[in-house]
């Protein structure tokens, strides 16, 4: 028996030899194989999900938004949906909820609209742990 973990999604060949010849192989050629199982990401490890799109600046009144890519523990980048994400904006005095959409892709979007001008920080967790807290945007 072999055993292996694969710590990175994709498409790993498996070449089973029997003697000199692979198991389901084309004769003379040692290169094709009929197993190619692929190996989808993991669970999500919100410690390596990552944000995409935050700014330095957000001015009150305008609408915000940037993007969280959600990541298994070994970083692969998740290709399905149904995660959840809380996500707050902390300005001095206020915390807001944004909105998460989830695009069923492994990409969620994060909107929010600042009400008042001045550094704030943004906050994500997943699942309840923190995953991401960017301190002072301003």
């Amino acid at each position: 028996a072999v055993n292996y973990t694969a710590q990175l999604a994709g498409v790993y060949p498996a070449y089973i030899r029997l003697g000199d010849s692979i198991v389901g192989g084309k004769a003379g050629d040692d290169t094709f194989t009929p197993y190619n199982p692929l190996v989808e990401a993991g669970n999500t490890s919100g410690t390596k999900c990552t944000p995409a799109g935050l700014l330095s600046t957000a001015p009150a009144g305008v609408l915000y938004t940037f993007s969280i890519q959600a990541r298994d523990k070994f970083g692969s980048a998740r290709k399905s949906g149904g995660d959840m994400f809380n996500v707050l904006l902390k300005q001095t005095g206020l915390v807001l909820a944004a909105v998460v959409e989830d695009l069923g892709t492994g990409r969620y979007i994060v909107s929010f609209t600042p009400v008042q001008t001045g550094p704030f920080s943004i906050e994500i967790m997943h699942v309840g742990v923190a995953s991401f807290s960017n301190a002072n945007i301003t």
